[in-house]
């Protein structure tokens, strides 16, 4: 038992490392990857919160998707976010999708206001965006109000 303590553990084999973790993520495939989907930068050097392009490739079926957390929705915004999307549509040549997860509020009532639910996904609000988007949708501590229950939805839960 006296020459246990001798014994020398190389890193990738000591316990509570997280090697493997680590090896998945320093791989430069993984790591590109990793990078290209949750940093869109574009031409004008706006950066999107979180960016999804199908692996397959964009088709009509399968547009881009952004992501956005927001804590204050205002016009600019607004326009910011069009500006991503008309930049996704000048790559893809597919309109893309809008989520945005509004953690503090709408500048204005005319915000929320001009949203309507979505049918399937009520506690969706879903603005109009015909020329700049498939869809542009926001989530808000009002939309979700009427839908925090027991057992909630996992989208809700989510949010």
């Amino acid at each position: 038992m006296e020459g246990l303590n001798n014994w020398y553990l190389p890193l990738e084999v000591r316990p509570e490392t997280d090697i493997t973790t680590k090896l998945i993520l320093s791989n430069k495939t993984v790591t590109n990857t990793v990078v290209y989907y949750l940093l869109a930068e574009w031409a004008d050097g706006k950066r999107s919160d979180v960016f999804y392009i199908p692996r397959n490739g964009v088709t009509y079926d399968l547009s881009p998707i952004f992501f956005e957390v927001q804590n204050r929705v205002d016009q600019q915004f607004m326009l910011m976010i069009i500006n991503y999307c008309t930049n996704a549509y000048d790559r893809y040549e597919v309109l893309p999708l809008e989520l945005v997860f509004v953690v503090g509020k709408f500048a204005n009532t005319r915000f929320e206001e001009k949203s309507v639910r979505k049918a399937n996904t009520p506690y969706i609000l879903e603005t109009q965006c015909e020329h700049w988007a498939k869809s542009a949708n926001f989530v808000s501590a009002m939309s979700i109000g009427d839908y925090i229950q027991n057992p909630m939805d996992p989208f809700v839960e989510l949010t």
